[in-house]
Parts: structure tokens; C-alpha cells; sequence
């Protein structure tokens, strides 16, 4: 996963929500662009949230749930 976000230049991002410091924000659009649409499908289906919103609940929740799964910076 962290190779898609470096892919897209997001990898400043992603380690923002890693380390201690302030979480940077991600837009569902960028989102949407490291996950792509078929992993989304799979996580609308699992989720039962509808494809077209998903992408924005995720931005919303993601660098929080990362943030508190890696305290102290540790993954």
C-alpha cells in the first residue's frame, strides 16, 4: 500500500499519519487514485457504503485509524 501512495506522490502523506506529528489531509479524488477501482468495489462491498462515497468517509477516517494504529510512529 505504501508504494501506491509514494507512486502518486502521496508518501508524504501516508507518513504523516504514520509519524507523530500533524496528519495531512487527503482528498477522496487522491484516494481514489492510490486504492483504484477495484479495491474500492471490494471495500463498498464489504462495507456496504456506496462506491461514490466511500472514497470521502475513507479520507475522513484513514489518517486518523493509521495514526492511532501506529503510536509512537511504529508500525
Amino acid at each position: 500500500m505504501s508504494q501506491a501512495f509514494e507512486q502518486r506522490g502521496l508518501g508524504d502523506v501516508l507518513s504523516s499519519w504514520i509519524g507523530t506529528g500533524h496528519n495531512r489531509s487527503i482528498s477522496p479524488d487522491q484516494l481514489s487514485a492510490v486504492l483504484g477501482s477495484g479495491q474500492l468495489g471490494q471495500l463498498s462491498q464489504r462495507s456496504g457504503v456506496g462506491t461514490d462515497r466511500l472514497p470521502g468517509v475513507l479520507a475522513a477516517v484513514l489518517p486518523i485509524v493509521i495514526d492511532k494504529l501506529t503510536p509512537n510512529g511504529r508500525v
